[in-house]
């Protein structure tokens, strides 16, 4: 695309072309009519499009990475989770503890300690150390449930985590996307 040059290096690409400045948008339609002539009519519409087109590519970008984060998360849970028992449909799962033994004990009765030394992403265990009096009928409350049976929730503070969670991978997304538009100007500066 004949603009692309002139937009990366004066416009903000995540701004649509209304909100630019105008002076900038006039100096790169001039600028596109002196080196491609046969394109002078088209400019305008030109940058438009480019600046569209790179708002969607930024927001598919995101969206992706946020579904492949949410994806990477379930399969690295399904796979490093060892089954303890059932209960009432609802799956409780630990990640090998070598305290835990043969005895098929509740998750509650491990020590806060133990619990927190858990990753973010171990929100059963999270939500479990937090409370570690509870009685074992709080097993049958959907609590926790790490492997998760359809009719397990989410505890306020776990939603809070998994938020968290995905406001951080947004921010890495962001500074990946950043990091590549540098690395393809500087490119593109060299040729």
């Amino acid at each position: 695309m004949f603009v692309r040059l002139f937009v990366d290096e004066n416009l903000d690409r995540m701004v649509p072309i209304s909100k630019q400045p105008k002076e900038k948008i006039q100096a790169i339609i001039e600028s596109c009519g002196r080196q491609f002539p046969e394109f002078q009519e088209r400019s305008r519409k030109r940058i438009r499009t480019y600046l569209k087109s790179c708002r969607r590519m930024k927001k598919t970008a995101c969206e992706s990475e946020t579904r492949n984060a949410a994806k990477r998360m379930r399969l690295d849970l399904h796979q490093n989770h060892d089954q303890l028992y059932t209960n009432g449909g609802i799956s409780y799962n630990l990640r090998g503890y070598s305290s835990i033994g043969n005895n098929l004990q509740h998750p509650a009765s491990l020590t806060t300690s133990v619990a927190q030394s858990n990753g973010p992403t171990d929100l059963s265990m999270k939500s479990l150390a937090s409370n570690p009096g509870s009685s074992s009928s709080s097993s049958g409350h959907g609590q926790g449930g790490g492997g998760g049976g359809a009719s397990a929730q989410l505890s306020p503070p776990e939603v809070t985590a998994v938020r968290q969670l995905i406001a951080g991978y947004r921010e890495s997304a962001a500074f990946l996307l950043r990091s590549a538009d540098e690395l393809e100007s500087l490119i593109l500066l060299q040729n």
